[in-house]
C-alpha cells in the first residue's frame, strides 16, 4: 500500500520518466477493461450485430468465470488461475 493507505500498489517502480512497473494482475486487468470498453463502443457504434446487452451479458459472464477460475486456484494453491474449461471449447463458433 502507498503511504496514504488508499488501494494504489507501493510495487510500481519508475524504470524512466515515462515507464513504471506495475504487477502483471494489474496489467491483466487494464488490458480486460479496455477491451470490455472497446467492444461496447463498437456496439454502441452499431459497428457490429449484437445488442448492448448481449455484449453486457457477455462481459458479466467472462468475469464471474474469471472469478470462479481465480477462487478454484486459491482452494488448490496454485498461482495461476485453473481453466474453467477446455480452451478449445471457446473457439467463436460463428467464424
Amino acid at each position: 500500500m502507498c503511504k496514504c493507505k488508499c488501494d494504489t500498489p507501493e510495487e510500481g517502480v519508475l524504470l524512466d520518466e515515462d515507464f513504471i512497473a506495475v504487477p502483471v494482475s494489474y496489467y491483466e486487468e487494464l488490458i480486460r477493461a479496455q477491451t470490455e470498453r472497446d467492444i461496447l463502443e463498437a456496439t454502441i457504434e452499431g459497428k457490429n450485430r449484437y445488442s448492448i446487452e448481449q455484449v453486457l451479458q457477455g462481459i458479466k459472464d467472462a468475469r464471474e468465470k474469471r472469478l470462479r477460475c481465480m477462487c478454484i486456484s486459491e482452494e488448490k494453491g496454485q498461482d495461476e488461475p485453473v481453466p474453467a474449461t477446455d480452451p478449445a471449447e471457446d473457439v467463436n463458433e460463428d467464424a
